[in-house]
Parts: structure tokens; sequence; C-alpha cells
């Protein structure tokens, strides 16, 4: 099988991927912390706290509850200079019995 070469990036692409995999430990380490923990809909506190923490440790101001919703929150950090405005929406959720496994 051939494996397809990434293409090079440059500007602001590069810079994201340059910041991502400095984060990489770190974002593993969440990955797995709420993976190994799963939490059914609207029942996801470990979570919450969990990604709430971390981003209140890289600086971002957290806002929870969000949207009259417990488990849901909102993270905003301002940049040094203007720029794009980036938006990351999840969902961490986990099926009955199952865990995380519903693919999404």
């Amino acid at each position: 099988m051939k494996t397809m070469k990434a293409p090079s990036l440059t500007g602001p692409k590069k810079a994201i991927a340059d910041a991502v995999e400095k984060l990489d430990a770190d974002l593993r380490s969440l990955n797995r912390r709420l993976f190994d923990k799963p939490e059914l809909c609207y029942e996801e506190r470990f979570a919450a706290a969990t990604v709430a923490d971390y981003l209140a440790s890289h600086g971002f101001s957290v806002t929870r509850p969000y949207a009259k919703i417990e488990t849901a929150l909102r993270a905003d950090r301002r940049g040094r200079r203007k720029g794009p405005t980036v938006a990351i929406i999840t969902e961490y959720d986990a099926l009955p019995n199952i865990g995380h496994a519903c693919g999404h």
C-alpha cells in the first residue's frame, strides 16, 4: 500500500500544527482520562470539570455551567493580535453499558 506524503504546511496552518504538536502529550492524556471514565448524556461532570481545568490552566476564561446546561462549558481566550476566531464544539457523552464506542 502506498503512503501519501503530507503536504508541507506554511503560514497559519503551520503555526496551528506546531501549536497542536507541542500539546500532543497533554491532549493524549486528556483524551485518555475522558475515555477511561465514560459518562452518560448530561451526566458528564468529571469530563466537564477535567476539560474546564485543562483549559483554565492554559489561560482560558471558563464559564460553567453554560447555556443553562450543568455539564456544558464555554472557554474564551483573547489572542495577542487580530486574527481569526476559532470555535471547537464537542460532545463526549457515552452509551450505557458500552462507553465511548458510538463513533462520534
